[in-house]
């Protein structure tokens, strides 16, 4: 994968999470800033956290493979989710695609997708089932944050639309809004 991304102009860069330890973050950072719009994590094992995560709030993504809240946190990937899946007797399992905050899979839930687990299934069985989901639902959480680029607001109550709407322009979305709601949310500014 590392390879294709030069051959189409795409920067590449591989960083040893041992080499930068507490400074991974710091280093991602420096390389993504003015650079990237949005981080897709798949796979990933270390928690970001400074000014990565300040700046990137909302534009940093997660996939995991349970259905969170459940099985999400510290020592929760891989066949460790799957094994507690059994464990806990669950019939549905599947994956989520989450914002990633400070907290270790604690983010705002973007989207999930759901599987069956059925009787006499394995850890292997389920993690493949998963797996399916898991690249379909990433590139679905892609293709809908490309998508919003502009937003229309208008609304007969008002209660909590500026903050909607901040949260949204904050997030480079452009904001379209009719008489009585533009003219509380100039008012707001």
């Amino acid at each position: 994968m590392l390879s294709k991304g030069p051959k189409r102009g795409i920067e590449t860069y591989v960083l040893d999470r041992k080499r930068y330890g507490e400074e991974l973050s710091s280093k991602i950072y420096e390389l993504v800033k003015d650079k990237a719009d949005f981080i897709v994590l798949a796979g990933y094992l270390s928690i970001l956290k400074g000014d990565l995560l300040k700046e990137y709030r909302d534009k940093i993504i997660n996939l995991h493979p349970s259905l969170l809240p459940k099985f999400g946190g510290v020592g929760m990937y891989g066949d460790n989710v799957h094994r507690a899946v059994l464990e806990n007797k669950e019939k549905i399992t599947g994956c989520t695609v989450h914002f990633v905050d400070e907290g270790v899979d604690t983010g705002r839930i973007i989207l999930q997708r759901f599987v069956s687990v059925d009787d006499g299934d394995s850890i292997e069985d389920i993690k493949n089932k998963v797996q399916r989901e898991e690249h379909r639902a990433i590139i679905e959480a892609i293709k809908n944050w490309r998508c919003l680029m502009r937003a229309l607001i208008s609304v007969f109550n008002k209660e909590g639309i500026y903050e909607f709407a901040k949260f949204l322009s904050d997030r480079g979305v452009e904001i379209i809004s009719t008489g009585g709601t533009f003219k509380y949310l100039k008012e707001k500014e």
